[in-house]
């Protein structure tokens, strides 16, 4: 991503194991946070998470679908193809709802 923006790399340490606080599953609205639908969107990763916004019918994809300039692209690296393609059908049938 730094690449593509022409940034410089950062280096980024991570737990290789990692303690969340709490746990959702799909379709789950986010806990003290009702307005807020907890979508499973899996293929840059495995537990890559989306946020459908009730009221506004609006989907936060987080790094699912990037814009850069005036495009969008898929994120680098993408691990699970078939998972990201179901994924981004999934956000296409949230916006057909509308």
């Amino acid at each position: 991503m730094a690449r593509r923006q022409g940034k410089p790399f950062k280096n980024l340490y991570y737990s290789a194991s990692l303690k969340p606080d709490i746990t959702v599953t799909d379709g789950e609205l986010v806990p003290k946070f009702d307005e807020w639908q907890v979508l499973e969107t899996p293929g840059h990763t495995d537990r890559d998470l989306s946020l459908f916004h009730l009221p506004s019918r609006e989907v936060y994809t987080a790094d699912l679908i990037i814009k850069l300039r005036h495009k969008f692209v898929a994120p680098f690296p993408v691990y699970y193809p078939k998972d990201y393609v179901q994924s981004l059908k999934k956000i296409r049938h949230y916006n057909r709802q509308w």
